[in-house]
């Protein structure tokens, strides 16, 4: 978390225990936790589309992939403030491809990478879907990261399963064609649908917490709480007001319960322990901003979960936020763990 500050010794130590438990950090195998033939909804979020089969999340619900890692799917939303610039409508070394079929009160654009096209190994594109106050997208990566992946041979096509070998084919072809037909059935059947309300968000994202008075809302997977209630789109998003907010919360839970006791155990001597309902905790020492605010935050420690809740907030707001963060910790619990 960005407000635990560690020295450079303790940053070398996280590393090696990170490394020491490699195996205790992979993340379970998802696939099959859902119906394949049914659209994948992210979780928390608006958009959806139609899953290949063999792609699953891993650790993270806005992120698909498959099992050698050469396709992936991600997601990401967003809320628009006027006048500023939207980096997923508009895009560097890119170009804008066909228009997508019309949403009703949104906005569309396709996306392709122009930058590698003579790569028979990689390629990215995406569909960017925008309304007045919201933009989300859907993005496809296809890359071959590493020569150890497993080579598996290609399905008919037409079959509905999509399994690449990890490298050129025979003929000469690469991860680009091998994965066509399961980009473009992701990139062809995106789906918006009305924005759930923050308590069935949550609940989607597998977290409970006390957010009676704190004007929960989310910005993608990021949720913002705050004393005060927004005025405006820039508070909506947490600026320019006290806030407490809990940054990707689609992530998911390590296999295994000792990868977060070790990283706990690591943290501990970083900050001051606490005890909540349901999680332990590391709080980090306030500190002041250069903008003037003050800063502080907790990491919460499930059983195989974790999360940031970072607090930001002037001296005038600082009892009532610092409040509304304990309360926030005290309370939270993973569903998923229950």
């Amino acid at each position: 978390m960005t407000n635990l500050h560690y020295t450079r010794r303790q940053a070398i130590g996280l590393i090696a225990a990170g490394l020491s438990s490699s195996r205790a950090f992979a993340a379970p195998d998802r696939l099959g936790a859902d119906d394949p033939s049914a659209p994948y909804r992210v979780p928390g979020g608006r958009l959806g589309f139609q899953r290949p089969q063999g792609i699953a999340p891993s650790t993270n619900g806005w992120i698909l992939q498959s099992a050698d890692h050469t396709f992936q799917v991600r997601m990401q939303e967003t809320l628009f403030v006027p006048g500023a610039a939207n980096p997923l409508w508009d895009k560097d070394a890119t170009a804008t491809l066909a228009a997508t079929p019309p949403y009703p009160g949104f906005s569309a654009r396709r996306f392709k990478d122009m930058r590698f096209l003579q790569n028979l190994d990689y390629g990215h594109e995406s569909v960017v879907v925008a309304g007045d106050d919201w933009v989300g997208e859907v993005s496809v990566s296809i890359s071959n990261l590493s020569d150890q992946a497993e080579t598996i041979s290609a399905a008919p096509q037409g079959s509905g399963v999509f399994r690449p070998a990890a490298g050129p084919g025979p003929q000469g072809t690469g991860l680009v064609v091998r994965w066509k037909e399961a980009a473009d059935l992701v990139l062809g059947s995106v789906t918006v649908r009305p924005a759930p309300a923050a308590d069935v968000a949550m609940a989607e994202f597998g977290i409970k917490l006390d957010a009676a008075g704190l004007n929960p809302r989310f910005a993608g997977d990021k949720l913002i709480l705050s004393v005060q209630a927004p005025r405006n789109s820039a508070e909506v998003l947490g600026n320019g007001i006290a806030h407490i907010a809990l940054p990707a919360v689609s992530n998911l839970d390590y296999i295994l319960e000792d990868a977060n006791t070790e990283l706990y155990e690591f943290f501990s001597v970083t900050g001051t322990e606490l005890t909540g309902a349901a999680c332990r905790g590391i709080k980090a020492e306030e500190r002041r901003l250069p903008s003037g605010n003050l800063t502080t935050g907790i990491r919460a420690f499930g059983k195989r979960r974790q999360q940031e809740i970072t607090a930001i907030y002037p001296v005038a707001d600082r009892v009532t936020t610092l409040e509304a963060l304990s309360r926030t910790f005290q309370k939270l619990r993973f569903l998923d763990e229950a």
